[in-house]
């Protein structure tokens, strides 16, 4: 129903005020849903990782805080250095910032992943947490960095956990309990007034046992603001566990009964949605990604997930192929567009020969429809809970 135009006039003028006032520009977002398109769209931060990528459906959120927590040697690290260099690679203008709380920022690593060194800013050098957070601070509030990462937010101690207000030494017996969720409540808070959502922020989390319930489970660390702040919430887990012969938690696509393990600097990983404030969200769902010999190899985690989701079994694929794939006396017989796509088969003697010798048109073709499989399972099993809560509710 259209407006009264007066008071719509009334309402322009007022805004217009309240943005001259506080200086604020005029394309900002504030005024009505219908003339400024730029208010609430969610916008997706490619990560370049596969499984990563599809569980999300996009990547990270641009311009909101994002967490990627889980226990040690998940690849929370090498994950935050595979996107940043996957940004690298796609966008000329994209820079980043990282503050390596934990002070092992790997320069030869980063640069065989790709990483642009003179588009990354690393702050490695930080003596407290305040320092830390007053450095990611003021590189959000620059607005000139388009991605901002913490790695991690719990390995620092705050100033008062080491003197006190007139500079005596602390020492280990004195209670210094929530001083780190303090000081990471306020710097979200700082950072969510300051930003104008040009920044995306990544925070790496650790984990600890939650021993409070019947079973011990991990949970992050760090209080409950990051769980207010952000939009998206990633739980990684490694699945390398198994005992004696038994190899079935390993999930490695090529292992078989009574084989020995994943091959070396090799493990499976569960990833979880624990939080996802978005359109499509994937919410408490799983997908087993897979680190190959020291990396998230898209080749391998292409055929390993299609696998998993039943696109193919490990020794047969069927993909579409481009027209030059098609024999010329298929093209003959039809128009352009009958011929331009065509169904062709892949026979390996399993999952290895066919991780070595696959076509790299059908890995093209296959991470396509990886998204698109995925979500129509996701939908099936959102169906199925509804219908069972109706059946449970009648």
């Amino acid at each position: 129903m259209p407006l009264n135009s007066e008071r719509k006039e009334k309402i322009d003028k007022l805004l217009k005020k309240f943005s001259k006032d506080h200086d604020i520009d005029e394309n900002s977002k504030i005024g009505f849903l219908s003339e400024n398109e730029s208010i609430g769209v969610i916008e997706h931060l490619s990560t370049g990782i596969i499984g990563l990528d599809v569980i999300t459906n996009g990547g990270l959120i641009k311009g909101k805080v994002n967490i990627i927590y889980g226990g040690e040697n998940t690849g929370k690290s090498t994950q935050l250095l595979d996107i940043i260099a996957h940004q690298h690679k796609t966008d000329p203008d994209f820079i980043a910032a990282v503050c390596d709380n934990e002070k092992v920022f790997d320069r030869e690593y980063a640069t065989s992943k790709g990483i642009d060194p003179e588009r990354l800013i690393v702050g490695a050098d930080f003596k407290t947490a305040e320092e830390a957070y007053d450095f990611c601070n003021e590189m959000a509030a620059s607005n000139l960095i388009n991605l901002l990462a913490v790695d991690t937010i719990q390995a620092l101690a705050s100033k008062g956990e080491i003197v006190t207000k007139k500079g005596k030494k602390k020492s280990t017996e004195d209670d210094t309990m929530a001083l780190i969720p303090r000081l990471l409540s306020q710097f979200l808070r700082m950072y969510t007034s300051q930003t104008s959502g040009n920044t995306t922020l990544v925070l790496l989390s650790q984990v600890r046992l939650d021993l409070g319930s019947f079973m011990p489970s991990a949970k992050k660390t760090g209080g409950k603001a990051i769980d207010h702040y952000n939009v998206l919430t990633v739980k990684l887990a490694s699945s390398k566990a198994h005992s004696g012969n038994d190899v079935s938690n390993t999930k490695w696509p090529w292992v078989v009964a009574n084989e020995a393990d994943s091959p070396p600097k090799s493990f499976t990983l569960k990833m979880r949605i624990d939080k996802a404030k978005m359109q499509g969200r994937y919410d408490g769902n799983v997908l087993t990604m897979y680190f190959h010999q020291g990396k998230f190899e898209r080749k391998l985690n292409v055929l390993a997930i299609a696998k998993d989701l039943g696109l193919h079994d490990g020794k047969l694929l069927k993909y579409h192929g481009n027209r030059e794939s098609i024999p010329k006396i298929d093209q003959e017989k039809g128009s352009v567009d009958e011929w331009t796509f065509s169904e062709l088969e892949f026979k390996a003697k399993g999952f290895h020969d066919m991780y070595n010798r696959v076509p790299d048109e059908a890995i093209d073709w296959l991470e396509t429809k990886l998204q698109e499989e995925y979500t129509k399972k996701i939908s099936f099993n959102i169906e199925v809970e509804d219908e069972s809560e109706r059946t449970e509710e009648n």
